[in-house]
């Protein structure tokens, strides 16, 4: 579900992962490269407030596009009145980050690949083969979608030019079904043809149908990945195809229909991983507490039994939470998210935004099947707002039902997730603290410097690199542009809140 800079303060809502890294698969020489994309994302002065708002009307929007149900909202008033509350303060503008992508360690366990992210624990993404002709590219791993689809050579529009495309006439294996295709999302939309042909990724080479698009608007021009890679429970409409996992199961690939994700928190340097069919034991403390998904829902929702802080929980009942790595922040009602954040000493409101201490350092709890998670203060703290105050990364709006929360990013940066499609369950477990490092920790760079977006360059030892973003971009050249700020966003969806878009541009991923 995939899948920025906007209003909220969800500084990138949806996890767009970031495609600009470079990687190696399995069995490859780590010398070797795989696919390094250079491009430019835009830059802003958003105050953390409005970055945050936006993300949250857009992930709404995404969410309606795939017609599930929820409430009515007035998007210019909404932005009105966070506008206004800032005029009133007198707080500066903060200006966005720019973003370092890491590339994670290849991981020992078998079937299992490396998560990328942009440095700023905004977007995961992870590198794919494409095709006979082993076409690299970048997808966002979205397990709020169904569908998947890359972006094809037959599209001439500018986003499809800023990106890496899949070319049909480097592979013998590809086949065109002839059937359209056509997605909607919070912010863009993309159409095209579904296309059939190998995808090879996590040891597995797989024939699979999925979307080829020859049109994709030019709001993806602020969008890292190359498309998406769907992990959602059901397969969507748009295509109505089987989903990745459907077709590791179908083919016996893999013996048990589960995924596994550990999202990794850029401080940290740690690397993330997403594993097919099993379970990576090194990666998460303790048992593993399963709960099943809500019957009627075709989506990772699973219900919660308690939320709080420090130990107090909230007077909430009857909720359930969707497990979205499309998503970047945490949303839920305004009224809930109050009752959650207020356990902790400081909590500030107004409307949807709010705030606390920069000194924070109390938990966040969620409990599941009676087991108690904490996320931390390094998660759910944003950008500084003034008077010693920081921005939430739990945005007060409904997106569904009343009773219904997406715990994105922040949420899973401190668990480890396993989604059982053969027992329509969810297994989380406390991440390990003794994870496998990257080979070299990211660093941020303080100047601007041109980079050639359509280069393959030789992968150094160092496994990240610097990707600056800047607020224009070229078919050809593509300038990075840094600025330092505390200023802590997400950027999709998702990247995954969904719209960490600047007040006039999208920057995220709003898939899901």
């Amino acid at each position: 579900m995939r899948f920025t800079h906007w209003i909220l303060h969800v500084s990138y809502l949806s996890t767009c992962v970031l495609a600009l890294h470079e990687s190696t698969t399995k069995g490859q020489n780590p010398d070797t490269p795989v696919l390094k994309i250079s491009r430019p994302l835009p830059s802003d002065d958003l105050h953390p407030f409005i970055r945050n708002v936006k993300e949250v009307n857009h992930l709404i929007k995404k969410y309606r596009s795939r017609g599930l149900p929820g409430p009515d909202f007035d998007e210019a008033e909404t932005l009105a009145s966070v506008k206004r509350t800032i005029e009133r303060r007198g707080t500066p503008v903060k200006r966005a980050p720019s973003y370092t992508i890491a590339t994670g360690a290849q991981p020992t366990e078998t079937d299992s690949m490396a998560l990328e992210q942009d440095g700023n624990d905004i977007s995961y993404l992870a590198a794919f083969e494409i095709g006979s002709g082993s076409t690299p590219l970048n997808l966002l791993i979205d397990t709020g979608a169904g569908d998947t689809w890359v972006m094809g050579s037959n599209c001439t529009t500018k986003s499809c030019q800023a990106h890496h495309v899949f070319n049909q006439t480097d592979s013998k294996s590809f086949s065109n079904t002839g059937k359209d295709f056509s997605i909607r999302y919070g912010t863009g939309s993309v159409s095209g043809v579904v296309v059939q042909d190998t995808i090879s990724f996590a040891g597995f080479s797989i024939k699979m149908a999925f979307g080829a698009a020859d049109q994709a608007s030019d709001d993806f021009l602020a969008y890292p990945q190359d498309g998406i890679l769907g992990l959602g429970r059901k397969r969507d409409a748009a295509m109505g195809i089987p989903t990745v996992m459907e077709v590791l199961s179908s083919g016996d690939h893999i013996t048990n229909s589960i995924f596994s994700v550990f999202i990794q928190r850029e401080a940290d340097s740690d690397s993330g991983e997403i594993s097919f069919g099993t379970i990576d034991d090194s990666r998460f403390e303790g048992d593993l507490a399963y709960t099943s998904t809500v019957s009627d829902s075709t989506m990772w929702e699973i219900p919660v039994d308690h939320a709080g802080a420090g130990g107090k929980n909230g007077d909430l009942s009857n909720k359930s939470a969707i497990i979205d790595t499309g998503t970047s922040y945490i949303l839920m009602p305004s009224d809930d998210a109050k009752e959650v954040l207020s356990q902790i000493s400081g909590f500030s409101s107004n409307g949807d935004s709010f705030e606390l201490p920069c000194t924070t350092n109390t938990p966040l709890q969620f409990t599941f099947s009676g087991s108690v998670f904490n996320v931390s203060s390094k998660d759910y703290l944003g950008g500084e707002t003034g008077n010693g105050m920081c921005s939430v990364n739990v945005v007060g709006r409904q997106a569904f039902g009343p009773d219904q929360w997406i715990l994105g990013d922040v949420f899973l940066k401190n668990v480890y997730a396993v989604f059982d499609l053969d027992k329509d369950q969810i297994g989380l477990a406390r991440k390990s603290t003794a994870n496998p490092t990257r080979k070299a920790p990211s660093t941020k760079s303080g100047g601007a410097s041109p980079t050639t977006s359509s280069s393959h360059t030789a992968a150094s030892n160092a496994a990240t690199k610097t990707l600056q973003l800047a607020s224009s971009a070229t078919s050809t050249t593509q300038q990075s542009a840094n600025q330092n700020s505390r200023s802590a966003t997400h950027l999709l969806q998702v990247p995954w809140l969904l719209l960490s878009l600047s007040v006039l541009a999208p920057l995220g991923c709003l898939f899901g």
